[in-house]
């Protein structure tokens, strides 16, 4: 969970994440919650990430039912006429979702077994209602 946090909070402070009017994000809480995802489906040289060389494309279906889970943002507004506004707190604390991952994982014969794993969306996830 501390790794995810880190990683969101990078894609959340960079420029091109923020909507014009937002000066500032910080991460204030996240945490998975206590439910594994559901995995729906792996294909073995499928996606992004095809079979090639020393490399082997998983594509992973999952999904997450995440009713335990908490995401806290402090949002920080920029513009002048904005100036005066007190700062918002906006949080997620309730999701459910389908998505489908592509990983490339590169095998080496001296443990752990595993020399790298590249992880990407294969399309956008979908949110459950």
């Amino acid at each position: 969970s501390e790794r995810i946090a880190a990683k969101l909070m990078g894609a959340l402070t960079a420029d091109a994440s923020r909507p014009n009017d937002v000066l500032y994000v910080s991460l204030q809480s996240f945490t998975l919650g206590r439910n594994p995802p559901i995995v729906r489906s792996v294909t073995f040289g499928a996606g992004r990430g095809r079979t090639q060389g020393d490399s082997l494309g998983v594509n992973v279906d999952l999904d997450l039912l995440l009713d335990d889970m908490s995401l806290v943002l402090l949002l920080k507004f920029s513009s002048l006429e904005k100036a005066l506004l007190p700062s918002a707190t906006v949080a997620v604390t309730d999701l459910d979702c389908r998505l489908s991952l592509d990983l490339e994982v590169r095998p080496t014969p001296d443990y752990p077994f595993v020399s790298s794993l590249d992880v990407s969306l294969a399309k956008m996830p979908s949110v459950c209602s």
